[in-house]
């Protein structure tokens, strides 16, 4: 699959070049995979890694799509984008799709020179960054032709980021939900490879250890359901991904009561084939985008508990999961000891939460979205031609 030859478009067809920093584990490569794999059948998908290929390269269904790898070394490098345009140009691409924000300087500057069209996707609405990242953003935007929020939350970042209203657009993401039906079988290897009891009761989350995502108050919580937890079944959390928070949400699981039923499970890859360990799934983040994990575990039937942030609240409609505000350890905790105590309650509503994803966010709904918007930019050009 890896490939750094020159591939040029077939006639008639829209060849589309992903710039990523890499295919790691993550919910933005992961959306990158899904548009790669439910392409329709007049697009040719190029992948161009500033960094690295990562994990889910791999994961790339189609094996007549290159994915070239640039080894960009740290450090602001602005010449990289006459490296990222020499790919563009070697795979005679039409159309740069960019996603996080170093590719989206890269990637529009790139497509500027190559005079091809640019769309960024911005996945996230977290509005932590540098004023030099600040700004860089906005010089991004400045080169890009459209740019894709996959929330409400983050279209009305990317207006204060200086993105004009009418190359502005949401598609919210989407996911390969037929990946997700569980069956028991499943949920017995899950847990053997977890290290949980079968008879336990499992909350679970995914997501990167960084502060934003706040672990932290997701522990306090658990904490509090091990407290009352007397003549319950045996509660277990699980913590799936790993960053730099790692070494002090493990600190602080071993001072805390419950802590030794705390398992840090690391990244994982195939969370279809782990999800159905989790009897509740929770995201406990300070700021969101629309998370894929969200999305998954909604698919694999599981009720979720959410705090109040990003797109998570258009997600989780009342009778498809539990919202909570930002930062309520209590509400939290009470959540959490409900959906213990009651089985029917976590069946309605995981059921009712598969409904929507399937209704909602399927891959297949999301990459005609941006297949209709790339075939309309291509045909009105690019801004910088």
């Amino acid at each position: 699959m890896n490939s750094s030859s020159t591939v040029g478009s077939a006639h008639g067809r829209l060849r589309v070049g992903h710039v990523v920093l890499g295919l790691r584990i993550g919910g933005l490569e992961r959306v990158v995979v899904d548009l790669v794999n439910h392409a329709a059948g007049d697009l040719d998908p190029v992948v161009i890694c500033l960094e690295e290929e990562g994990e889910l390269a791999t994961e790339i269904r189609r094996k007549d799509v290159p994915v070239q790898v640039l080894e960009r070394r740290p450090g602001f490098r602005p010449w990289l984008a006459f490296r990222v345009g020499s790919a563009l140009r070697s795979h005679g691409v039409d159309l740069v799709p960019t996603h996080n924000s170093a590719a989206g300087f890269y990637g529009a500057l790139a497509g500027r020179l190559s005079r091809v069209p640019v769309v960024h996707t911005k996945h996230g609405a977290n509005t932590a960054g540098t004023r030099a990242q600040k700004t860089l953003n906005r010089l991004s935007f400045t080169m890009t032709d459209h740019v894709v929020a996959v929330s409400e939350p983050a279209r009305a970042l990317a207006l204060q980021e200086g993105v004009r209203p009418e190359r502005l657009s949401v598609i919210d993401n989407g996911i390969d939900v037929e990946s997700f039906v569980g069956d028991p079988a499943k949920r017995a290897r899950a847990r053997a490879s977890l290290g949980v009891p079968a008879e336990a009761f499992v909350v679970g989350t995914v997501a990167r250890l960084v502060a934003v995502k706040n672990q932290a108050l997701l522990l306090d919580a658990f904490s509090d359901l091990a407290t009352e937890a007397s003549g319950k079944p045996e509660p277990f959390l699980v913590l799936i991904g790993d960053g730099p928070e790692r070494e002090k949400l493990v600190q602080r699981a071993r001072g805390m009561h419950g802590g030794e039923r705390v398992v840090f499970a690391g990244s994982r890859r195939h969370l279809e084939e782990l999800l159905p360990a989790i009897d509740v799934f929770a995201l406990s983040s300070d700021s969101e985008g629309l998370p894929v994990a969200l999305l998954e575990a909604m698919a694999a039937s599981i009720p979720s508990v959410v705090t109040r942030v990003g797109a998570m609240p258009e997600v989780v409609v009342e009778g498809a999961g539990v919202v909570i505000d930002r930062g309520a350890r209590g509400d939290l905790t009470r959540a959490l000891v409900r959906l213990r105590d009651d089985e029917d309650l976590r069946i309605q509503l995981g059921q009712a939460g598969r409904r929507r994803i399937c209704d909602h966010y399927a891959a297949s709904t999301m990459a005609r979205a941006y297949e209709v918007l790339y075939e309309r930019l291509v045909g009105h050009g690019s801004i910088g031609a």
